[in-house]
């Protein structure tokens, strides 16, 4: 068996990274139901909004169904019919001043590839328009450890993660095709009252927090850290 080790988010999210099922994820996820809680958040179609971070497009081509105008932005982006996308860094984003109704960031996306995550909300905070709305997702992960199993069609999955001060460190193991791979990144994972701080320290104003995509409150128990955030 072979042995290979990738270090940095860059290597995991990669179109040759760890080989996510995608049936799986929008499955897990239940990705048709993110997108219609989002909506519910965001001005109404035919407004223009900007998926930060947008992996595989798996949310910007349900909200450009929806009617929506998206961008999607990732270093990754994939190309679509349904979307326009944008290959960029969250916080060099090469786009005009006051573009957008809307901005979102899902699946923990806020913080890869910067310095720090309040160099992306200042420059999320640039393309949107006066009143625009900012969706942010992040993972609610309460406890210290974690562990996960996965699977895809060529092999299954591991993962471990540890929180050390307001970041996580997650570690990875693809067992596929005679081969392990072990990927291995780190990223923010701040409290709600640090989150809160650093948005408004942008000129974001929080306005409503809950603990997952089906509207319930924030606490430590949910799985989901969702801001909605006005520019200020």
């Amino acid at each position: 068996m072979r042995l290979n080790f990738r270090l940095g988010w860059h290597e995991f999210f990669a179109p040759d990274g760890y080989p996510f099922s995608l049936d799986h994820v929008e499955a897990r996820d239940d990705t048709a139901g993110q997108v219609r809680f989002v909506s519910m958040l965001l001005p109404h179609p035919p407004a223009r909004v900007v998926d930060l971070g947008s992996g595989n497009g798996r949310h910007a081509r349900r909200l450009a169904r929806l009617g929506y105008e998206v961008t999607a932005v990732d270093r990754f982006a994939q190309e679509s019919t349904e979307y326009l996308a944008c290959v960029a860094e969250l916080d060099q984003l090469p786009l005009k001043d006051e573009t957008f109704d809307g901005c979102i960031s899902l699946y923990t996306s806020a913080g890869y590839g910067s310095n720090s995550m309040s160099s992306q909300f200042s420059e999320w905070l640039r393309v949107t328009r006066p009143a625009g709305t900012l969706v942010l997702d992040i993972a609610n992960r309460g406890r210290r450890f974690r562990t996960a199993v996965d699977s895809f069609s060529s092999g299954r999955g591991f993962m471990w993660s540890v929180r050390v001060g307001g970041r996580r460190l997650q570690v990875n193991l693809a067992l596929a095709d005679r081969s392990a791979t072990f990927f291995a990144f780190t990223y923010p994972e701040p409290r709600p009252h640090v989150l809160r701080k650093r948005l408004e320290e942008c000129g974001w104003l929080v306005v409503d927090l809950y603990g997952d995509f089906d509207g319930s409150p924030l606490d430590r128990s949910t799985p989901r850290m969702i801001v909605r955030a006005l520019r200020a």
